[in-house]
């Protein structure tokens, strides 16, 4: 599978691993307060990003902070329109990966191409071990 997200093809520690890896993924999204999704390659031109970031909101205007992760050093950014920026990125990558997982959801749910249908593929190839 060509188009999949590299994290899930990375196998370290062996298939069981994986497994309890994505396993708990699901469970994460079964709980609600998680929303995963697959940025495959093919959508990921779209909304390239350089580095790994996180966007921290206290829930207080004004403190909000995007973390970004670099080799050399970490960042901190503060001013709102950096935020801002860091926020529309985050919505891009949302609006280009594949919906979002419903463990819950019924079969025909995941006739479309959809982030659960890939992490099952995953699961699937990585059985037996």
């Amino acid at each position: 599978m060509t188009d999949a997200s590299a994290a899930l093809h990375m196998v370290v520690g062996g298939p069981h691993v994986v497994r309890g890896q994505l396993a708990h993924l699901i469970r994460a999204a079964a709980d609600g307060h998680v929303a995963i999704q697959i940025l495959p390659f093919d959508r990921a031109q779209q909304s390239w990003v350089s580095a790994p970031f996180l966007i921290l909101s206290p829930g207080v205007p004004g403190l909000e902070t995007v973390f970004l992760e670099h080799p050399a050093a970490a960042v901190s950014l503060h001013e709102t329109d950096d935020v801002a920026h860091y926020r529309a990125t985050t919505a891009a990558l949302a609006r280009n990966a594949l919906p979002a997982i419903v463990p819950s959801a019924s079969p025909d749910r995941h006739e479309e191409r959809d982030s659960w249908g890939l992490i099952q593929h995953v699961l699937y190839t990585h059985r037996g071990a």
